[in-house]
């Protein structure tokens, strides 16, 4: 409580030093000095609080129009997924295959190896994969999508120390 105290009485002697000295300048000077103070105050407040408040606009009005241009794009390529999606339906695996099959002979061309995985139902699969590169798993699933029609119902992906390494739940249908 004392360092407290002793701050503060410094601050206070500190302030009465220097309104001592602002009464003995001349009436003029303390004119001039008052004009200044106030110009610095002015120029406080527009670096302080509105520039910053104005460039807080400018990056959401950017992000905004940044945001509405891919609005702008998707809407126009949406025939072009749509098609696409028709497209890689009628690609189908193998007569005769089984989603499992395919899963185990497409996984280890992509560097993705399965730890585990369990039938759901007759067209669905859960698939467990441990320790993989997330990129590896996005390209095996972005192909398995486009070339047999086999689409991903729900992924859960828990991130590793290493940069980059995930483990993976996915429930495919196809």
């Amino acid at each position: 409580m004392s360092a407290n105290g002793s701050a503060l009485d410094a601050v206070n002697t500190k302030i009465r030093e220097l309104r001592r000295q602002y009464e003995m300048i001349s009436a003029r000077d303390r004119l001039l000095l008052n004009g200044l103070v106030m110009f610095l105050g002015v120029i406080a407040i527009i670096f302080l609080l509105i520039q910053p408040a104005y460039n807080s606009v400018a990056r959401a009005e950017q992000e905004l129009a940044n945001k509405q241009e891919l609005l702008n794009w998707m809407k126009s390529n949406e025939h072009r997924v749509k098609k696409s999606n028709t497209s890689s339906k009628a690609k189908a695996r193998k007569p005769g295959q089984s989603l499992l099959a395919l899963i185990n002979q497409t996984s280890g061309r992509h560097q993705v190896a399965l730890k585990r995985y369990e039938p759901d139902g007759s067209d669905k699969l859960r698939v467990w994969v441990e320790n993989v590169s997330f990129n590896s798993l996005m390209r095996w699933l972005t192909g398995l999508e486009s070339k047999y029609g086999v689409t991903v119902i729900n992924i859960s992906i828990d991130s590793q120390k290493e940069p980059g390494i995930i483990n993976a739940k996915v429930v495919l249908k196809g």
